[in-house]
């Protein structure tokens, strides 16, 4: 029940706080915090994170969250919340048994690497589970589902993996059944593919980094073969 719901949620949260307390912030995990305070405006952010191979999404709410509290802190809030909200959904909206929310939440992803560690790889957990249960209504609102995959493209190059992924099997599967509200379809199919557009462009580092520079020198396959 909601009781029940609510006495797991704070156990999980009073054990996330314990986490934070002794966790100390690795480089990466405070680099990105960094890239995303040095632009003069947000549009800044987009040349400031090209390196960085992962999409805006993460150094937009550290900044946003850096703006309010002027503190670090908005790194462990940032993650946490995002976490929170990831575990929220799931208790509210999962088919599960209580006993099964319980073991999930608790276990390895929820209660440290997706929470205590302050990285964009949590962002993923709210946005696939309000995916998963939007899902089931996808003929009726179907914009709902591509702002989902639209800002989970744009979360991590991970996510975005999973977003073409999800992307693909929501096309298939509309477009050979009943192929209802088209141009309410096709409009939020364009808008996913927006996202994509723009996480890759965003995420993709320039020409002379040490892997991309495999493929503009031209390296054929028996060049490969040798290297391998």
């Amino acid at each position: 029940g909601v009781a029940l719901s609510a006495i797991i949620l704070i156990l999980w949260w009073i054990v996330i706080l314990i986490g934070v307390n002794y966790h100390e912030f690795w480089r990466d995990e405070v680099h990105l915090l960094t890239l995303a305070l040095e632009p003069n405006t947000i549009f800044g952010l987009f040349p400031a994170i090209k390196e960085v191979g992962h999409p805006v999404v993460w150094p937009l709410l550290l900044r946003s969250c850096y703006t309010i509290v002027q503190s670090p802190l908005a790194l462990p809030i940032v993650s946490t919340g995002a976490a929170f909200l990831g575990v929220f959904v799931f208790l509210k909206f999962s088919p599960f048994s209580n006993w099964q929310k319980i073991l999930f939440i608790f276990g390895v992803f929820p209660i440290y690497q997706y929470s205590v560690m302050p990285r964009n790889y949590g962002l993923a957990m709210p946005l696939l589970f309000l995916f998963a249960h939007f899902y089931r209504t996808r003929q009726k609102n179907p914009l709902v589902l591509s702002i989902l995959l639209f800002v989970l493209a744009n979360t991590s190059a991970h996510a975005g993996l999973i977003a073409a992924v999800l992307f693909l099997m929501w096309a298939v599967e509309y477009f050979f059944a009943e192929r209802k509200n088209l141009a309410l379809h096709l409009g939020s199919f364009g808008l996913v593919i927006l996202g994509g557009v723009i996480a890759l462009a965003t995420a993709m580092p320039n020409s002379d980094t040490v892997v991309t520079s495999v493929v503009s020198s031209g390296l054929g396959f028996s060049e490969l073969s040798d290297a391998l």
